[in-house]
């Protein structure tokens, strides 16, 4: 019974963490991601997760929900949030760790900039730099 609660729990609390992605405007499908990313001149940030990743979770809940994260990326990016075992995605993308952010642009869906694993707040928006200063080098 205990396993039973436990699993509906879990289960509950990755519902309710995408459900927080979505009302951010997360994007849950590639080529949707991809055509608005082209209409507002973005990149587009994925974020690969997998079901039972603590790491997907925390990077999730404490670092994208908190305002300054979320307004950079708001502005700044189109943002796509993916399972990497259970969505569609080009296969170029597929990676053996989670959470994984890519930047990607628009028009070439070619990789700008990438990151493995979580980052702190902080961190994390030093990689939204990086990011920016990457694609700037490419033009």
């Amino acid at each position: 019974m205990k396993k039973i609660l436990s699993l509906v729990l879990l289960l509950s609390l990755s519902l309710l963490s995408s459900s927080k992605m979505n009302t951010l405007g997360y994007f849950s499908n590639f080529d949707e991601a991809i055509a608005q990313a082209k209409k507002e001149n973005k990149m587009v940030m994925m974020i690969m997760t997998k079901d039972g990743c603590p790491w997907c979770k925390k990077l999730k809940e404490s670092v994208l929900l908190q305002d300054q994260v979320s307004s950079r990326i708001k502005n700044e990016f189109v943002a796509l949030i993916l399972n990497r075992d259970t969505d569609m995605y080009p296969s170029y993308y597929k990676t053996k760790y989670t959470p994984t952010t890519y930047f990607i642009d628009a028009n070439s869906e070619e990789e700008v900039w990438s990151n493995i694993g979580y980052a702190k707040k902080k961190d994390f928006l030093e990689t939204l730099d990086d990011a920016h200063n990457a694609a700037t080098e490419l033009n």
